[in-house]
């Protein structure tokens, strides 16, 4: 007679369903994902533990080697080489259950693919219709940005040339997906547009 399915509720059923020592590391990971995004959702979804905000995050699970990590994001990243050492397949991340959690990268690809969802939801604005005597806040960025530095603009809430100027080229250029190119070109934008880089206001988190 084939054993009941476990059916887990919530991250902690699912967590503790395992060896203490591998508790010990998925709290760790449960963590440090719930510390890079702010106000993000946990919950169990198709049986393993998802983390959501403005859409799908970041989900794992624990295998008797390893720790999955799904989705692993496609295309240019900051940390693309850190990415190769643990990915398995084309959206899988599988960090060794023997050696430490690469905690650090973990953050870097939860902040990404936050960046990514703020990204789509923006696009998703910018398509409806403004409401009637409601001023809309100008997208006059550059069309030739190249989609990470899009989305690390879209990260810190930044829409238009305006904002843009109201922080320092140094801010801006710490912005993860933020390169020479584009800085060369909101540059050129800016100075279109009769603005410039600020010196003095400070990049406030988000």
């Amino acid at each position: 007679m084939d054993k009941p399915k476990i059916v887990f509720h919530t991250v902690d059923e699912y967590i503790a369903s395992f060896p203490p020592e591998v508790q010990a590391i998925l709290e760790e990971l449960r963590a440090a994902i719930k510390a890079s995004v702010p106000d993000v959702e946990e919950r169990i979804s198709y049986q393993i533990p998802g983390y959501f905000r403005n859409g799908d995050l970041i989900h794992f699970a624990a295998y008797k080697k390893h720790i999955g990590m799904y989705p692993a994001p496609d295309g240019p990243q900051p940390f693309v080489q850190e990415l190769l050492k643990y990915k398995s397949e084309r959206s899988t991340l599988r960090f060794p259950i023997d050696k430490p959690l690469p905690l650090d990268l973990v953050t870097e690809l939860v902040k990404f693919r936050y960046a990514e969802n703020l990204a789509l939801v923006d696009a998703k604005a910018r398509k409806k219709k403004p409401a009637a005597g409601k001023p809309q806040s100008p997208n006059d960025l550059p069309d030739k940005l190249s989609q990470p530095a899009q989305r690390a603009l879209a990260a810190a809430g930044i829409q238009s040339l305006e904002q843009v100027s109201h922080y320092s080229e140094k801010e801006i250029s710490k912005l993860h997906g933020i390169g020479p190119n584009a800085l060369a070109l909101l540059h050129q934008a800016l100075e279109e547009k009769g603005l410039s880089f600020s010196g003095e206001t400070q990049l406030s988190p988000k």
